[in-house]
C-alpha cells in the first residue's frame, strides 16, 4: 500500500475520527503560528504527539481523496511520514528532559516538505506516476536512503516531518498539478490552482494541515503558490541553504526556502535552515569565492521583526515591474491586472504611513539584460562581462552551461538511491519516455508527447531528453569542473554586484518630479525593491474539474507572468512574497520585497513591518466542500496508531556523505 494512504486508511479503519470515545488534544491548529504552538507546549496544554495527530486528523479530513467527507479534497499530501508519530514522542522525551527553543528552534513543529526533497524512507517522486511503484511504467519508487541537507536541519532543529507534499510534475508548470497525484486545488477558491510548483507546500499550509512547508523555486515556484494562497514565501538568495538531496528543474537558479502563514514563522524557520554545508554544490563558485554558502549570516533572523521596521526605509518600485493592463512600452516582465495595481497602489499608501519613502526607478541590471542576454534575439554585445558563447569570439549566449550542471546534479542524485530499475539519468529518461507513450498518471498533467516528424519530446519529457543527450555525450558537468559554469556564475555575480546590489547601495539618481514630491537625487541609497508578485490572478482548473455555483471573476489583463524574476531567479537575489489583499473571488494576491544578496534578514524585516500594518492573511473556509468530522475522540490515541503503523525511535538527523563532485 502507498505510504500515501497508511494513515488516511487506519484513521478510516479504526473510525478514529467519528467513534473512538477519547478526548481530543487540546491544540486547535487553525491560524497558530510557531509562537503560538510554544506557548502551548510551555504551558503543558498539549503534547508534541498530541499536535501531531491533530494535524495527521486534519490531512485525512480535508485533504485525502481515499477518507475526505468531501467531493473536493485539496490533494496536498502526496505522503504521510509513518514515523511522524514516534518522532513526536522523542520530541516529547526531549522537552521533559530540558530541551528548549533556543537549542532547538523548530522544536515540536510540524513541517511538509515538496516531494522534491530526499526524507530518509520514503520514496522521491518528484511529481511523477513513473515513481510511484510496482503498477506505474517503471515499476519502482526511487526511496531516499538519508536526508536531504535542508531536512537534516530541520530535524536537528527538533521540527516533525509530517511527510511530503504535492507538486507540479518535476516542478515544470506553475499551475500545481501533479502527474502521479492529480489535481491541486485551492483552498481560497476550489476552481482555481494553486500556483505551483510548490503547488501542496502552499495549500497544506494555508489550510492549516501543517505549520510549515518547505518548497523549492526555479522561477517563481515558492513566491507564485505563496501568492495564491495567502502565505509568506522565501525565495532564498542562490546557493544560501543547501539544496543537496533535492531535484532542481535547473541548476544555477534554483534555490529551497520555507512557506509559512507569518514572517515571523519563515524568520524562525531560516534561523534552523541557514548554516555552512560540506554537499553545497556553491561552495568555492564565484557566487561565494571567499566564505562558505550558510556562512555568513545573522546571528537571528527575527532580530529585525519590530513595528517600526518600515521607518525611514527607502523602497523602490522598478518602472518595468509596474505597466498596467493595455499600456505600452519597455516592460519585459509583462503587464499587470488592474486589480492589483489598485491593490498595490493601496498597499504603497500603507508603506507610506508606516514612514516608508516609496519612489520609481530603472534599474540598471534590468535594462542591460533585456537589451542583451535576455532580449528577443540574444547577444553578448554590451553586456559587459565575459559570458560563454556559441562559438568562440562569437556574439550569441551559450546557456548550455546550466544544462550540463542540471545534468550532472541529477545524475548523481539519482544514482545514490541505489534503485535496481533506473539507476542513472540515461534510465530515468527511458523510463519517463516510456512512461509518457503508455499515458500514465493524471490526463490532467501529461508528461510529454513525442514528435514523429522531428523526432523530438515536449514537456518534462522533453526537457529530460536534453539532459539525457548532455550526460550521454559526456558532456554534464558541475560547477566545480565545467569552465563555461564557472564563467555563467562569474558573469551574473558581476552584474548582480555592479548594476543591482551596487545600485541598491548608491543609485545616483535624478529627480522625477512626475512621480514625488522628493528630489531623488538627495537619495543614498536604497533598501530593498517592491512591487506585485504575479501579474494577474491564477488560471482555472481544467473545466471537468469546476465545481458549480463557485464564482470565479473575470481578470483576464495582465500577463501571467512573475515579477522579480530577472533580479531574484537570475542574478540570484532574494525576495519575499507577502498578502497582498483578495480579488472578489476570494483568491489572495501579494506583493515582494526584493534585496540585496544575503539579504534575508532585511526583507523579513520589511516584509514584517508591511504584514503587522495589514493583516491580510486569513484562513479559507473549507466548511461549505468540507464538511467538518465530528472530532469527538480523536486526541489520545498515539500508542494506537505508533503499534500499527509500527513506528519505531530513530535518531534526529540523517545526512548523507558528502561527494567530490556537485
Amino acid at each position: 500500500m502507498a505510504l500515501r494512504h497508511v494513515l488516511p486508511t487506519l484513521v478510516v479503519g479504526l473510525g478514529l475520527a467519528l467513534s473512538i470515545g477519547f478526548a481530543r488534544a487540546e491544540w486547535d491548529p487553525v491560524e497558530r503560528s510557531i509562537s503560538d504552538l510554544e506557548a502551548a507546549y510551555t504551558a503543558g496544554s498539549t503534547s508534541v504527539v498530541e499536535v501531531v495527530q491533530t494535524y495527521l486528523a486534519r490531512i485525512a479530513q480535508f485533504d485525502q481523496p481515499s477518507t475526505s467527507t468531501s467531493r473536493y479534497p485539496l490533494n496536498s499530501v502526496a505522503q504521510i511520514n509513518p514515523s511522524a508519530l514516534a518522532d513526536a514522542a522523542r520530541i516529547d522525551s526531549l522537552r521533559a528532559q530540558g530541551a528548549t527553543t533556543s537549542q532547538y528552534p523548530l522544536l515540536g513543529v510540524p513541517v511538509l516538505v515538496k516531494d522534491s526533497y530526499d526524507v530518509a524512507g520514503l520514496p522521491t517522486r518528484v511529481g511523477l506516476s513513473i515513481l510511484d511503484g510496482a503498477n506505474t511504467p517503471g515499476g519502482t519508487t526511487l526511496t531516499a536512503l538519508n536526508d536531504a541537507a535542508s531536512v537534516a536541519r530541520l530535524r536537528d532543529a527538533g521540527a516533525i516531518i509530517l511527510g511530503k507534499a504535492t507538486m507540479s510534475s518535476l516542478a515544470w508548470s506553475t499551475g500545481g498539478i501533479d502527474n502521479a497525484f492529480g489535481l491541486v486545488r485551492n483552498p481560497y477558491n476550489l476552481n482555481r490552482l494553486p500556483g505551483g510548483s510548490s503547488s501542496g507546500s502552499a495549500v497544506s499550509v494555508a489550510a492549516n494541515l501543517a505549520m510549515l512547508s518547505m518548497g523549492g523555486e526555479t522561477g517563481g515556484s515558492i513566491r507564485i503558490p505563496s501568492t495564491f494562497n495567502a502565505l509568506v514565501g522565501l525565495k532564498t538568495s542562490l546557493g544560501l541553504i543547501d539544496p543537496e538531496g533535492t531535484w532542481p528543474l535547473r541548476s544555477g537558479r534554483d534555490v529551497v526556502g520555507p512557506m509559512a502563514k507569518t514572517v515571523a514563522d519563515v524568520a524562525i524557520a531560516m534561523n534552523a535552515l541557514v548554516g555552512p554545508s560540506p554537499t553545497n554544490p556553491y561552495n568555492n563558485t564565484p557566487l561565494y569565492p571567499t566564505d562558505a554558502p550558510g556562512s555568513i549570516r545573522p546571528t537571528d533572523y527575527t532580530s529585525g521583526l519590530t513595528l517600526t521596521a518600515l521607518e525611514g526605509k527607502v523602497l523602490a518600485v522598478p518602472r518595468t515591474m509596474m505597466v498596467a493592463a493595455g499600456d505600452s512600452g519597455f516592460a519585459p516582465e509583462g503587464t499587470v491586472n488592474d486589480v492589483i495595481v489598485s491593490q498595490f497602489s493601496a498597499a504603497i499608501g500603507v508603506l507610506r504611513s508606516r514612514g516608508a519613502t516609496v519612489i520609481e526607478v530603472d534599474v540598471p541590471a534590468t535594462t542591460t539584460f533585456y537589451t542583451t542576454l535576455g532580449a528577443a534575439t540574444p547577444t553578448t554585445v554590451g553586456f559587459g562581462y565575459a559570458y560563454p558563447t556559441t562559438q568562440p569570439g562569437g556574439t550569441t549566449p551559450d546557456n548550455s552551461w546550466t544544462i550540463w550542471a542540471t545534468a550532472s546534479y541529477l545524475n548523481d542524485q539519482i544514482i545514490q538511491y541505489d534503485d535496481p530499475v533506473i539507476r542513472d539519468l540515461h534510465e530515468f529518461n527511458q523510463w519517463l519516455q516510456a512512461g509518457a507513450t503508455a499515458g500514465a498518471g493524471s490526463p490532467l498533467d501529461r508528461l510529454g508527447m513525442f514528435d514523429s516528424t522531428s523526432g523530438t519530446w515536449s514537456g518534462v519529457v522533453g526537457y529530460i531528453d536534453e539532459l539525457t543527450h548532455a550526460y550521454d555525450a559526456g558532456l554534464a558537468a558541475g560547477f566545480a569542473t565545467s569552465l563555461d559554469a564557472q564563467r555563467g556564475l562569474q558573469a551574473y555575480t558581476s552584474l548582480r554586484i555592479d548594476q543591482f546590489d551596487g545600485f541598491l547601495a548608491n543609485p545616483h539618481l535624478s529627480d522625477d518630479p512626475l512621480t514625488t514630491d522628493l528630489d531623488e537625487s538627495t537619495i543614498t541609497h536604497i533598501d530593498a525593491l517592491v512591487a506585485p508578485t504575479y501579474g494577474r490572478v491564477m488560471s482555472l482548473v481544467p473545466a471537468s474539474e469546476r465545481i458549480p455555483g463557485i464564482a470565479t471573476g473575470d481578470y483576464s489583463g495582465g500577463s501571467a507572468y512573475l515579477l522579480g524574476r530577472l533580479e531574484a531567479n537570475i542574478l540570484g537575489a532574494p525576495a519575499i512574497a507577502v498578502p497582498m489583499g483578495y480579488f472578489d473571488d476570494g483568491t489572495p494576491l501579494s506583493l515582494q520585497f526584493i534585496g540585496g544578496f544575503l539579504q534575508e534578514q532585511a526583507i523579513l524585516s520589511l516584509a514584517y513591518g508591511y504584514e503587522q500594518a495589514t493583516h491580510w492573511r486569513h484562513a479559507p473556509n473549507l466548511d461549505p466542500f468540507v464538511p467538518e468530522i465530528d472530532p469527538a475522540g480523536f486526541g489520545s490515541v498515539a500508542s494506537l496508531l505508533m503499534g500499527m503503523l509500527g513506528l519505531a525511535e530513530r535518531p534526529l538527523r540523517r545526512r548523507r556523505p558528502s561527494t567530490t563532485e556537485r
